[in-house]
């Protein structure tokens, strides 16, 4: 499905959100990012400081960021068997796509690595199968996974062989044919795609409308889009020297890795810790990426198709419209802000010395990292922030863990640490308990 929109405000054009003046142009060292996507295909959009993102705290700078990135998106809906895989000397795994409607050209395309992963989903090929064969140093190695595809695309239920293609054209690609277009999602035809551009334009009114909210951050990633919004007027202590922010977050991808979701979002002001909040106003807003099965063909783009899909525009805005009423109340404020004192006031946690010398972590994080994988790096940070404030409580494991995120390169993975900060704060004592009072086995 696709949206139709407005294109992105004239230069100069004043914005309702306070506190904050639209640029024109977003540069990175020096050069547009149209200019950088011509040069880097992997759509790196240079990881900026994490509290700020590629956004620059402007609609209108994240506007431009996500539709330098949408002109470079062709998406075609066709048949599984029109595409055949094959290998090729010096290059990843390739594909060749008949085109629609008449199947009389064939474009020949990069497998990017998300792609890579939905297309073995798709045909039962084990991931770690197929970056071992990608591994391989010989072209006869690294044909057998082209034939695997080959014979799954060819077989396929007539239920499920349509699918939707979504690729970046050409560009500089310095791990694929930098001539080709490259495979960077795919899907069901049945996949709607509710992209950043449509989304920011849904979303921006309504933010200005219901008046009152700062840009905390904005950032498009390789992955996600995601926009962080706070409320000055609304703040409270959860402890002595520690007042909390409401906010929200709403995050979305266009290659599957996540549905349309929005979740309270506090931030600590002293240290300008953020944190996400599902149990704030539980998953209350979250839209999956599915519509009907779309037909045959190269698909428009939401800048090229008008406002065919306004009435999907409309119930989206009415949608968000309740959730900021919903999050930013007083009463479920202050509901919130009651839990997290409570979180001050838990066990602490048990074991505090470092398990070793060279492993810079507690039975207690080595527990939360067998569910939420964290890195070796990061728990070093976390110990350290921890031992820094000296807080061993439930509220103080998640601001040692939000602290991290602050200094976090990935903005990505900043946010999924902001998140697990979330998933902490909302543990129940039994659930933090297990956690505070975990043994160094647990360490093993």
């Amino acid at each position: 499905m696709v949206y139709s929109g407005n294109p992105p405000p004239p230069a100069g054009q004043s914005l309702k959100v306070v506190n904050h003046k639209p640029i024109a142009t977003v540069l990175v060292n020096g050069k547009g990012l149209t200019s950088l996507l011509q040069c880097n295909f992997t759509l790196n959009f240079m990881e900026t400081n994490m509290k700020q993102g590629n956004g620059q705290k402007s609609f209108d700078a994240l506007s431009k960021v996500v539709r330098d990135r949408a002109v470079l998106r062709q998406d075609v809906i066709a048949d599984a068997d029109k595409a055949e895989f094959y290998c090729e000397p010096g290059f990843p795994t390739q594909m060749q796509l008949a085109m629609p409607p008449l199947y009389d050209e064939n474009v020949h395309v990069n497998i990017g690595t998300r792609a890579l992963e939905l297309i073995c989903s798709y045909s039962g090929v084990p991931i770690h199968y197929a970056r071992k064969c990608e591994a391989q140093p010989d072209t006869c190695g690294r044909d057998l996974l082209p034939l695997n595809f080959n014979r799954w695309f060819q077989k396929q239920d007539p239920a499920r062989a349509r699918r939707m293609f979504r690729m970046w054209k050409p560009t500089h690609n310095p791990i694929g044919n930098p001539n080709r277009n490259t495979l960077y999602s795919f899907h069901s035809s049945r996949y709607m795609r509710l992209d950043g551009e449509f989304l920011i334009d849904q979303i921006q009114p309504e933010v200005d409308d219901f008046g009152g909210l700062d840009i905390l951050s904005l950032h498009q990633s390789d992955d996600y889009m995601y926009v962080k919004l706070g409320k000055p007027s609304m703040v409270k202590a959860v402890t002595v020297g520690e007042t909390v922010q409401a906010g929200i977050m709403f995050k979305t991808s266009d290659n599957g890795k996540s549905r349309v979701r929005v979740s309270g979002f506090l931030e600590v002001l002293e240290c300008k810790n953020g944190m996400t909040s599902i149990k704030w106003i539980g998953d209350r807003f979250s839209k999956v990426h599915r519509t009907g099965v779309q037909p045959i063909g190269i698909m428009p783009q939401y800048h090229e198709c008008g406002d065919d899909y306004a009435v999907y525009a409309d119930e989206f805005r009415v949608d968000f419209r309740k959730v900021l009423a919903s999050v930013f109340n007083d009463a479920v404020f202050q509901s919130q802000i009651e839990w997290l004192r409570s979180t001050a006031k838990t066990t602490n946690i048990k074991h505090l010395d470092a398990i070793s010398d060279k492993k810079k972590t507690i039975p207690a994080l080595e527990l939360v990292s067998e569910r939420h994988s964290l890195s070796a790096t990061v728990k070093g940070v976390v110990f350290e922030n921890l031992h820094k404030k000296g807080d061993f409580t439930q509220w103080g494991l998640v601001n040692a863990i939000t602290a991290a995120a602050n200094d976090h390169h990935s903005y990505d993975e900043a946010s999924r640490l902001e998140d697990l900060g979330g998933i902490i704060s909302g543990f129940s004592p039994t659930q933090w308990d297990r956690i505070a009072l975990a043994e160094l086995p647990m360490a093993a």
